[in-house]
């Protein structure tokens, strides 16, 4: 989003933070436990989470409102910081290696002038907590949804038969 954004590409950079908006909204329905709708009905179903969507709304609004991709940042930054601490307080009683501790700070990718949240290490953690043996020894590859928006692959046969990548 930033690279986009410093190559004065605001749709473009524009276009990214929408997408990451929605991998934020998608984790706080893992995080309420309830399954996310398909794209038509995503902004209405998330606005009816109650336990976490309602804090995040208005941060997620910010990013889609900002003019350039700093704004942007500042506000994808909030967001993955509050959902960074979300996840740290669920995960806080189970966690029993002190390594295993959750980073909510935000930090400079490398060398280049870009604000991050270490989302690698927060997956890392909770990966460490999996204790299902048959679910840890799964390809950490996400499911086809990371792949694909489409209702036809989501929620057709077509799903089943693609199923063979991940295997």
């Amino acid at each position: 989003m930033g690279r986009a954004g410093q190559e004065n590409d605001e749709l473009g950079s524009s276009l990214i933070a929408n997408r990451l908006i929605r991998d934020i909204m998608r984790l706080i329905f893992l995080l309420e436990k309830q399954f996310f709708p398909y794209p038509k009905w995503f902004g209405t179903g998330f606005r009816q989470l109650t336990t976490y969507g309602p804090d995040f709304e208005s941060i997620l609004r910010q990013v889609q409102l900002a003019n350039t991709w700093q704004q942007r940042e500042y506000h994808l930054s909030i967001a993955y910081q509050h959902l960074a601490n979300i996840t740290k307080e669920k995960l806080f009683n189970k966690i029993e290696n002190p390594k295993d501790t959750i980073t909510t700070e935000i930090s400079q990718f490398h060398n280049r002038p870009f604000q991050v949240i270490n989302g690698g290490s927060i997956a890392d953690v909770i990966f460490n907590q999996i204790e299902n043996n048959h679910i840890r020894q799964l390809p950490k590859i996400g499911s086809i949804d990371l792949f694909s928006d489409s209702t036809d692959v989501m929620f057709t046969e077509l799903r089943l038969k693609m199923k063979k990548i991940f295997e």
